[in-house]
């Protein structure tokens, strides 16, 4: 062997050792580089291009959506060892969510564009790099699902309630229709109050179209955009940091890092607003769900799957739904206070 090849041996193991360590001594700071690293990569990517080829900013957007997942499981690796996890039972799982994320993006891709709603470029070019692109968001994104039958005892722990046996009916409830009544609450309220409150546009469509496209929506969010970080801020971040600080400090520091991590997606077209006025705008709302999932994750014993769909229908609900949105934000507040002071989120251990 040659020194060259001795050398570069030496040094791959030296990164890895260094990232094993910090896996073990610093978790959380390892899994915001990954997060981090792996999102605002591709986040970043696009921009000499996104007026040129919006159909592939948006689909390299979403591969770098993963990040959060992706920084969880590599971390948990780490603090053992990076080493290929192939059991059967996995691919099975890999393969299958692959194929169901596929199936979700051509539907979406055939949908088209509502305005007002969730816009693609008209007559969408499916070139090579974008095939390539989707294809990569579909194995990546099944990849992350099917952590949740790891051979790797750490990963399947933290990753298996994103394929539960069971759901708590209740509790899917509350996932499902919570943001849903938070914002009918607040329309009725700012009704009564003499509020402007506008519906939104997908309602001068159809019913039957509406309801497929919001439905069709759901599943994208889920499993591509949203809903699908929660194995990372809640599945890892959250219960690292509540070995030190109460569920009340963790979700403001997972609120902190959130906020932050969406920077690259005002610069690369994916977000209209700018930096400024979209973290101001993401600040309001962040802090109080932040405080909300961390609740609902005690509730439901970290049930991944239902953070997830929690996490999906607030992405979903807001431009959908009717609201006044200076009541839903207080609304939110007020739920949050109260939840904090009523189960102690304060406390460390403290949750009740």
């Amino acid at each position: 062997m040659s020194t060259d090849s001795k050398q570069s041996r030496s040094d791959k193991n030296n990164v890895w050792g260094v990232a094993g360590k910090l896996a073990g001594s610093h978790p959380v700071v390892l899994f915001l580089l990954i997060t981090y690293g792996w999102s605002w990569f591709f986040w970043l990517l696009p921009i000499g291009f996104v007026e040129k080829d919006i159909t592939l900013m948006l689909v390299i957007t979403l591969i770098g959506g993963y990040g959060p997942a992706i920084g969880a499981i590599l971390t948990l690796r780490l603090q053992d060892a990076l080493t290929l996890d192939l059991s059967k039972r996995r691919l099975v799982v890999w393969a299958v969510a692959s194929a169901a994320i596929f199936g979700v993006l051509t539907l979406r891709y055939h949908a088209g564009s509502l305005p007002g709603y969730d816009t693609l470029p008209d007559n969408a070019p499916l070139s090579a790099p974008v095939i390539a692109g989707a294809g990569l968001v579909c194995l990546t994104g099944g990849w992350v699902i099917s952590s949740a039958r790891s051979a790797h005892p750490g990963v399947r722990k933290t990753m298996a309630s994103l394929l539960p046996d069971r759901l708590s009916p209740p509790w899917l409830g509350f996932a499902l229709g919570f943001n849903a009544a938070i914002l009918l609450l607040s329309w009725g309220i700012g009704a009564l109050l003499g509020l402007e409150v506008a519906i939104p546009q997908i309602w001068e469509h159809s019913t039957l179209k509406a309801m497929y496209f919001i439905g069709l929506m759901f599943a994208v969010i889920t499993l591509v955009r949203g809903g699908i970080e929660e194995p990372g801020w809640r599945g890892f971040m959250l219960p690292e940091l509540q070995k030190k600080y109460s569920p009340l400090v963790a979700s403001l520091v997972i609120a902190v890092f959130w906020n932050l991590w969406h920077i690259p997606l005002h610069l690369n077209g994916f977000y209209p607003e700018s930096i400024v006025i979209g973290m101001a705008q993401r600040s309001v709302l962040v802090v109080p769900l932040a405080l909300m999932t961390t609740w609902l994750y005690h509730k439901t014993d970290g049930n991944l799957l239902l953070l997830v769909c929690f996490h999906a229908t607030f992405n979903l609900m807001w431009p959908t739904l009717p609201k006044s949105d200076v009541i839903a934000a207080a609304l939110w507040l007020i739920f949050s206070v109260v939840i904090t002071l009523k189960d102690k989120l304060y406390r460390k251990g403290g949750f009740q």
